[in-house]
């Protein structure tokens, strides 16, 4: 019982040293999991939204693998990522957010990412992933990634 109530190693000030050189320590996007998201004001070139979606006979896992690796593609061609949104669709809400009952079947995940790069690079990605990555239009893109934005910090409240 005392050892649950033993302070651990990382508690005690004698370890302060691990952390004095802290604002030292620099991020590297290169070796990073996660890309670097940029503000949306520092951005020159247009912004595109992207929606990665899961396919069915996709696990979670291979998913999340495959929409960090469409990020990391496009970072490689050059593009800034503004925001990644993750949100988990019930069958019946893509309607509200597409107002299309071809989509309102749809259940699964999506990845939406926002970002600032040449045409040419995303359609060489939608091409190579077929209808699990899809490229809003104009038209659409407030629309999206406004009800995007809010289902995700529904979801993120409950």
């Amino acid at each position: 019982m005392t050892s649950h109530l033993r302070k651990q190693a990382y508690d005690t000030i004698e370890n302060m040293e691990l952390v004095n050189n802290l604002e030292k320590v620099k991020f590297t996007s290169e070796l990073s999991f996660f890309p670097q998201h940029i503000s949306s004001d520092a951005i020159q070139q247009k912004v595109y939204l992207i929606l990665c979606k899961q396919v069915s006979s996709e696990s979670t896992e291979d998913f999340y693998r495959r929409a960090l690796a469409i990020q990391r593609e496009l970072i490689t061609a050059g593009a800034k990522i503004v925001a990644t949104r993750d949100v988990l669709i019930r069958k019946g809400e893509m309607y509200t957010i597409f107002w299309s009952q071809q989509t309102n079947k749809y259940s699964g995940r999506i990845v939406s990412i926002e970002a600032a790069c040449e045409m040419t690079a995303l359609e060489k990605i939608c091409e190579a992933e077929g209808g699990a990555v899809e490229l809003v239009d104009d038209e659409n893109f407030v629309r999206y990634r406004t009800s995007l934005h809010r289902l995700a910090d529904i979801q993120m409240e409950v």
